[in-house]
């Protein structure tokens, strides 16, 4: 069976089959053990008390009462049956569970300890030796103090170097020489508890919370800030287990001796390399080994003969590796890219907008068309359609104008103005139409442009000089933009304004045609203070109204 201590205080136990039973603690859990001559399932936490769960019975026991306000560690030794608590006032106490009091108390922390650093506050792991004798305390500040438990001064003070608290220690005696494994959140290191050298050490990329060594073997579990426990095998701490033997072929295969090159301290050379760095004349003495289409040079005169050659290679060599680093450090940074397709980006945009679309807001069909364009976006297949031009879409092609006939009648996005202002003008030169026929103006002239809306230009018999010069710069300036297109219009207009009849003009801007009359000459002389062509403003906004209707 296993039991699961959970953050919520929460005890779960599994058997074969899983869950079958969960009860809770009063306070948050940090350590639990069992002891097998109670069966007791001891638990500690941020309490000074230590729970005791009698599994035979079913029940909670009266708990032990330490003198600490927490407790963060636990350690049982099957050789006394002691139990070592480490607390969080920097003391190991050893409880005996079969009389159900302390038997001692060490001070790891305090000025009684005889450690000769400050190894911190607070006593994080505790470890008993399987023979009984000695015990190892982990402190807060990444301390490891191995005692004998016949003395109250520790024997060996290890230092992890990192300042982290330690989170597991543990005893591994070899054949060839006794271990200890202490393990803070960086690092795991393995180093031997008479000298206190360190054999090796491992470094995983995630933080550490607990490690386990696997008894008289070389196998190592760890458990890291990520979903898999990692495993490692050091062959120098054991053989493999039986259950899983190929580790030592693999490892035989790994500890094939070497040899040792003849030419490991030299540097292979050309004869173009021999004279850049200045070192020609060496050739055919000892210090050049002929070999194939160069030559074998030692590596300390390579490496001072090119810092000669070349004083700037070093500065070159940093320059090279900060513009890398600085390159790395760029592409993990967050970058708003605003071309997101070098081609069909309208298409992009609109998918795009499809895809970020309510669907719970909309109906069947828009659900439809966002988990289309999702799927769109998401699918690699379709990713040159937005990077290769040979995918962009002709606008100006049948095959488009069939498939979106609305964007026929579309205004050319080139600057032009809207279907509204262009109307609001045409009614403009209608006003002014008519008021230059109810005041008595002479002649009207209409200046059209390529793919332009109607200029219309008014004078009066009774222009100043300076009017006039203007209006002949204006008519030299008509005269020079017109086209080939606007001859045959100018002769029409000069033919209404020499008429006696009332005559129809129809002109065609930006594709459509407008209609509208002027009156003759007659009509526009005054009859008794009154003009024909004067109309109220009631009847001059029907007027508009309808040309409105027309145009569109």
């Amino acid at each position: 069976k296993m039991v699961f201590l959970h953050q919520d205080r929460y005890i779960e136990f599994h058997a074969k089959f899983g869950s079958y039973f969960k009860t809770r603690i009063p306070k948050v859990g940090r350590a639990m053990i069992y002891e097998p001559c109670t069966c007791d399932l001891i638990i500690a936490g941020s309490s000074s008390q230590l729970y005791r769960l009698n599994l035979e019975r079913g029940q909670f026991l009266a708990p032990f009462q330490t003198s600490a306000g927490a407790v963060n560690g636990l350690s049982r030794c099957e050789m006394h049956g002691l139990l070592a608590c480490g607390t969080d006032i920097g003391t190991v106490e050893c409880w005996d569970p079969r009389a159900r009091r302390r038997a001692a108390v060490l001070d790891v922390c305090g000025t009684s300890s005889g450690a000769a650093d400050d190894v911190g506050t607070e006593v994080t792991s505790v470890s008993l030796d399987p023979s009984g004798l000695k015990l190892a305390a982990g402190t807060s500040s990444g301390f490891t103090l191995l005692y004998d438990l016949r003395s109250s001064v520790p024997v060996i003070s290890k230092d992890q170097n990192f300042g982290l608290p330690i989170k597991k220690i543990a005893f591994h005696p070899t054949d060839e020489q006794p271990l200890i494994a202490s393990a803070d959140s960086k690092i795991l290191k393995l180093w031997n508890e008479r000298t206190g050298n360190v054999v090796t050490s491992i470094e995983p990329e995630h933080d550490i919370n607990d490690v386990h060594l696997h008894n008289d073997s070389g196998l190592l579990f760890l458990a890291c800030e990520m979903p898999k426990v990692q495993v490692y095998f050091a062959p120098a701490l054991g053989p493999a287990p039986k259950w899983c033997s190929f580790l030592d072929s693999l490892t035989e295969e790994l500890e094939e001796e070497s040899r040792q090159s003849a030419y490991d301290d030299y540097k292979f050379v050309t004869q173009e390399e021999l004279e850049r760095l200045g070192l020609g004349k060496l050739v055919g003495t000892a210090m050049l080994k002929p070999y194939m289409h160069g030559f074998f040079l030692d590596a300390k005169l390579y490496a001072r003969a090119k810092s000669v050659a070349d004083p700037f290679a070093y500065d070159a060599y940093r320059k090279e590796r900060a513009a890398s680093k600085a390159a790395a450090k760029a592409d993990k940074r967050i970058v708003f890219r605003t071309n997101k397709a070098k081609v069909n980006a309208e298409l992009l945009d609109q998918l795009e907008e499809d895809g970020q679309a309510d669907k719970s807001a909309g109906n069947k069909k828009q659900r439809q068309k966002a988990d289309a364009a999702q799927r769109l976006l998401s699918d690699n297949r379709f990713s040159a359609v937005f990077s290769d031009e040979r995918f962009a879409i002709d606008k100006e092609s049948e095959e488009y104008k069939l498939l979106h006939p609305s964007e026929r009648h579309k205004q050319p996005a080139n600057g032009d103005d809207s279907d509204e202002e262009e109307l609001a003008r045409v009614q403009q030169q209608l006003i002014d139409m008519e008021d230059a026929q109810t005041q008595g103006k002479e002649w009207f002239d209409a200046d059209f442009q390529a793919g332009d809306e109607p200029i219309l230009r008014k004078s009066t018999s009774k222009a100043t000089s300076s009017g006039v010069n203007h209006l002949k710069e204006d008519e030299k300036d008509t005269k020079r933009k017109r086209s080939s297109k606007s001859a045959p219009l100018e002769a029409r207009m000069a033919e209404i304004e020499n008429s006696d009849a009332a005559q129809t003009v129809s002109i065609t801007s930006t594709g459509r045609e407008m209609t509208f009359s002027l009156g003759s000459k007659k009509d526009n002389l005054p009859k008794n203070g009154r003009t024909v062509e004067d109309i109220s403003k009631r009847q001059r906004r029907k007027a508009d109204f309808q040309a409105s209707k027309k145009r569109r």
